[in-house]
C-alpha cells in the first residue's frame, strides 16, 4: 500500500517538474520588451464606428446589387456648389419679407440673378422656388449663363414679369406657354436663333424684348401677342418679319434697329393710322424702301434721314405731329413741284 502512494507522489512530482521546464523555455511579449496590448475604451470605440459612418455618408452607396444609387437632386446640386443653394434660400426668405400687397394681389420679387447657376443648380432652384414661394410673380434670373431654360418653368404659373436676360439661352421651352399671367419678358443678350410656337400663347404679354440675340425669323404665332405695347428685337439678323405682325392692334413701338432689312415689309402699313413708333436704324435699306415708307405711312416721319443712301442707317420712323398730317396747300405743292423741276434741269 505504501508503495502505491510512494508511485503516485513520484509520478505526480515529474509532471510538476515537466511544467515548471516548459514555462522557463517559452519567450512571450514580454521577455524582449514589448509593452502588453491593451483593450481599447469604449469611448474609442464610439470614436471609430463614428468615423466609419462618416466615411460612408460621403459616398453615394450601393444597391444590394452592388450598383451604386442615383443621388438626390438636392445632393447633386449641394455637391456641385452648396454655397449657391445657400444664397438662393437667403434670398428667397428675402423675398418672403418683402411681400407686398396692392389691392389684395401678392406681389413676391425673388432676384437670383449673378448667381452663376449650372444647369444642375437651376433645375433644382427652380424647384425650391416653387415650394418656397408658389404664387410668385416677379423672378430676375439674368447675367447667370444658362445654358437652357427648364421645361419646369411652368410651374411658376402666377409669374408676371421674367427676366432671363444676359444668359447664354439658345432655345426656349415650349411649356413657356403655360405662363399666361406674364405681362413682361426680357430675353435680351442671349443666343436664342429661333422662338417656340407656343409663345402666341403669352396672350397677356405687353412688353417682348428680344435685344442682341441671333433670329433670323419670328413664327408667325407672334401676331397672336394681341395685347402687346411694345416690341424690341434690334440687333438681330432680321430680313424680313412674319405679316401677321400686322395683326397687333395695340403696339406703340416697333424696335428694328441694327437687322438685315433691305426693304419695309409691306404689313407695316398696318400701323399708318396708328401712333406707332418704329425705329429702323442700321438696317440696309434701299432708296425705294424709304419712298414707300412716305406713301404709305403718312402718318409717320423720317427721323435723321438725308437723302443720301449713306444716311439710311439712321433712319427712324416716329408719329407725325398733328401739324404734320395736315395736308399742304395747293401752293405749297406748287412750290414744292417747281423746287423739284429746277432740280432735274441742273
Amino acid at each position: 500500500m505504501k508503495t502505491i502512494k510512494e508511485a503516485l507522489k513520484s509520478i505526480k512530482n515529474a509532471i510538476s517538474e515537466s511544467i515548471s521546464s516548459e514555462k522557463a523555455d517559452y519567450i512571450g511579449p514580454e521577455s524582449v520588451g514589448y509593452e502588453r496590448m491593451e483593450e481599447p475604451s469604449d469611448l474609442e470605440t464610439a470614436k471609430n464606428k463614428q468615423t466609419k459612418l462618416d466615411l460612408d455618408s460621403l459616398a453615394l452607396g450601393a444597391t444590394s446589387q452592388g450598383e451604386p444609387k442615383s443621388p438626390s437632386p438636392e445632393r447633386e446640386a449641394s455637391t456641385s456648389n452648396r454655397s449657391i443653394i445657400t444664397e438662393v434660400r437667403n434670398r428667397i426668405k428675402v423675398a418672403k419679407l418683402k411681400l407686398y400687397r396692392p389691392a389684395g394681389m401678392n406681389i413676391v420679387n425673388l432676384n437670383l440673378s449673378n448667381l452663376n447657376l449650372s444647369s444642375r443648380d437651376i433645375e433644382y432652384v427652380l424647384s425650391i422656388v416653387s415650394k418656397e414661394i408658389p404664387d410668385i410673380t416677379d423672378l430676375d434670373l439674368s447675367k447667370n449663363h444658362l445654358g437652357h431654360l427648364p421645361a419646369s418653368i411652368n410651374d411658376l404659373t402666377k409669374l408676371i414679369r421674367l427676366n432671363l436676360s444676359d444668359n447664354q439661352l439658345t432655345t426656349l421651352p415650349a411649356s413657356i406657354k403655360d405662363l399666361t399671367q406674364l405681362i413682361h419678358l426680357n430675353l435680351a443678350d442671349n443666343q436664342l436663333r429661333t422662338l417656340p410656337a407656343t409663345i402666341g400663347w403669352l396672350t397677356n404679354l405687353r412688353s417682348l424684348t428680344l435685344t442682341s440675340n441671333h433670329l433670323a425669323t419670328l413664327p408667325a404665332e407672334t401676331g397672336s401677342l394681341e395685347n402687346l405695347i411694345s416690341l424690341v428685337l434690334s440687333n438681330n439678323q432680321l430680313t424680313i418679319l412674319p405679316s401677321t405682325i400686322g395683326r397687333l392692334a395695340n403696339l406703340r413701338l416697333l424696335d428694328l434697329d441694327g437687322n438685315k432689312l433691305t426693304n419695309l415689309p409691306m404689313i407695316l402699313r398696318n400701323f399708318a393710322s396708328r401712333e406707332t413708333r418704329i425705329t429702323l436704324r442700321n438696317n440696309p435699306l434701299s432708296l425705294e424702301s424709304v419712298s414707300w415708307f412716305n406713301i404709305h405711312l403718312p402718318n409717320c416721319k423720317a427721323v435723321k434721314y438725308k437723302k443720301t443712301k449713306s444716311d439710311l442707317t439712321n433712319l427712324a420712323i416716329a408719329p407725325r405731329s398733328p401739324r404734320e398730317q395736315k395736308s399742304p396747300s395747293p401752293e405749297a405743292e406748287a412750290n414744292t413741284s417747281n423746287r423739284n423741276s429746277a432740280k432735274q434741269k441742273m
